[in-house]
């Protein structure tokens, strides 16, 4: 293939992308990401959030020096009510739970149906972390409307 083609080509890609990321529906998506932090022992922030389906919600951990793992236990009512799970795998009981996430690092889910969705966040002691050895679990919920 001659070069000519070639940056054609590549043109032409530039171009599709450039459109598809422009696209409403797309930036829309972006947009209705919201976050959960995750701050402490004393909670996460915030406890209770409220969202449309078709919404993700991002957990971030905001907790210098501990792991934490986000932990759905409502079986196959979150797996049939979510989508893109990013982080996540499914657990035993069917639903999703997380690998330790360390400081910064993030997970998340879309919720594509209404119902309200308990979860717990666990911390497991990084090495030299904050809170000391052991397991601490507190928890949060998502109400989708």
């Amino acid at each position: 293939m001659d070069m000519r083609r070639w940056i054609g080509i590549g043109a032409a890609l530039t171009l599709t992308l450039g459109v598809i990321l422009a696209h409403p529906g797309i930036v829309r998506a972006q947009e209705k990401c919201v976050p959960v932090y995750v701050r402490s022992h004393a909670g996460v922030q915030p406890e209770i959030l409220n969202v449309a389906k078709g919404d993700c919600v991002v957990w971030i951990n905001w907790t210098r020096g501990e792991d934490v793992r986000v932990i759905f236990r409502e079986g196959k009512k979150c797996a049939d009510m979510t989508k893109a799970p990013v982080r996540f795998k499914p657990d035993f009981s069917g639903c999703f739970l997380t690998d330790y996430l360390n400081f910064g690092e993030t997970s998340s889910l879309v919720f594509v149906e209404a119902g309200k969705f308990d979860y717990e966040v666990e911390f497991g002691s990084a090495p030299g972390g904050l809170y000391g050895p052991g397991r601490t679990i507190i928890t949060g919920s998502i109400v989708v409307k």
